[in-house]
């Protein structure tokens, strides 16, 4: 099912465009790469500091919804 639900590799890269056709052009693939690696180390700290909230307070659960 979650495989089903992840977008191709290059339906990925049509979503990230604001104009179609703009993940065809050169240097595309570079700067996704270079914005990739700026976002991603900030999104994992968010997700830390969320992590640490939800064991503070005790918010995790196992219930399925």
């Amino acid at each position: 099912m979650a495989l089903r639900a992840a977008p191709s590799y290059e339906g990925f890269m049509t979503a990230l465009v604001s104009h179609e056709g703009d993940e065809l052009k050169e240097g595309f693939t570079t700067g996704m790469h270079r914005d990739l690696d700026l976002y991603l180390p900030a999104m994992e700290n968010q997700l830390s500091i969320l992590d640490a909230l939800y064991e503070e307070y005790g918010l995790e659960s196992d219930e399925v919804v």
